[in-house]
Order: structure tokens, then C-alpha cells, then sequence
């Protein structure tokens, strides 16, 4: 949250809490532009509705205040148990599908996509593999049917995953590996 553009106290009211809903709702502006499930926009929502909950909190407000009324609704949010275990949750599998993200070379968060070139598949393979066998990994698949369906989709395409590449021959004769990650 910028701060500077709401700590302004000589606003007037109606017009603070505007700001701050607006600001809200503009949760997606944090977003990479990538989609679902590389950006998460329930977590980056959650984490403004944070934010602006903490910035009331440190003003003085009175009970009638409009400002309080969105304060208390915001507590009512980020206090709630079930959304804290959803959000706990959510983080978790965001840290792991990063570490497959990485490993598979997919969106990286730097915002461009790894041209496929130059690729230690073998090394791919054996990370994949490492972070697949992880206690944490195969203790959520016995909990998780995410975790559960994600292995199952990875065992099943494995060998397509990691081949070498297709030797093409074009009309004129000439060879050429392909390769590509599915």
C-alpha cells in the first residue's frame, strides 16, 4: 500500500474510505499477468485486505466512524479461522508449485518463458525426482488429493517429459532434433 496517499489525515472521510476499497480492489494490479495458477489473486486480495486492516488499526477512529465499519468488517476477514487455514493452506502449495515451476523451467518470475534451448533435461529429471521423494511431498499426497493428482499426472507423462527431442528430416533432406517440453 502506498502510504503516503493515505496517510493524509486532513481527508475527509468518505473520500479515505473510497481510497482504501478501491485500493483493495485493485488487488490485481499486484499480478504478473500469467494466469491462474502462476499468479494467485485470492492471495494477493487477502493480502491487501490485510494491509488495509493493519493501516486502520493504527488510526484513531470513533465507533460511528465509516471508517470503523470497514475496520470491523476487514477484522471479521482476516481473523476468521477457516480463511487463515485456507490461506496457510494456499501458501504452502504456491511454495511448492513454485519449486516445480523452477524445476520445469515454466513462467519464471522474472516474466519470460525459458526458450527450451540448452536444457539439461537429465539434471531436470533428477531434480524433479528429488522434490517428488521429499518427506513434506509425500506426506501432503496422503492428506491432499492436489498433491496426490499432481503425482499421478507426473508419473504418467514422465518418460514425455524429459525425452532428448525428435529427429526430423525436412524436404531437403536435413536433420534436426527437436526438442520441447510438454
Amino acid at each position: 500500500m502506498n502510504r503516503a496517499n493515505l496517510s493524509n489525515q486532513d481527508l475527509p472521510e468518505e473520500v479515505l474510505a473510497h481510497l482504501l476499497i478501491e485500493w483493495i480492489q485493485n488487488y490485481k494490479s499486484d499480478l504478473a499477468g500469467y494466469g491462474f495458477p502462476f499468479d494467485q489473486a485470492h492471495l494477493a486480495q487477502v493480502k491487501r485486505m490485510e494491509m488495509a486492516y493493519g493501516y486502520l488499526q493504527k488510526l484513531t477512529l470513533k465507533p460511528s466512524d465509516r471508517l470503523t465499519k470497514i475496520k470491523d468488517y476487514l477484522e471479521d476477514v482476516v481473523s476468521n479461522p477457516e480463511l487463515q487455514k485456507c490461506l496457510n493452506d494456499s501458501k504452502k502449495k504456491v511454495f511448492h508449485f513454485d519449486q516445480v515451476r523452477a524445476i520445469m523451467r515454466l513462467a519464471p518470475q522474472d516474466g519470460l518463458n525459458d526458450d527450451g534451448g540448452k536444457v539439461d533435461m537429465p539434471k531436470m529429471k533428477t531434480e524433479l525426482e528429488e522434490f517428488i521423494k521429499t518427506e513434506e511431498i509425500q506426506k501432503a499426497k496422503l492428506t491432499d488429493s492436489g498433491y496426490k493428482k499432481m503425482l499421478i499426472q507426473i508419473e504418467k507423462y514422465k518418460n514425455k517429459l524429459f525425452t532428448d527431442g525428435i529427429e526430423v528430416i525436412d524436404p531437403e533432406g536435413n536433420t534436426e532434433l527437436l526438442t520441447s517440453k510438454i
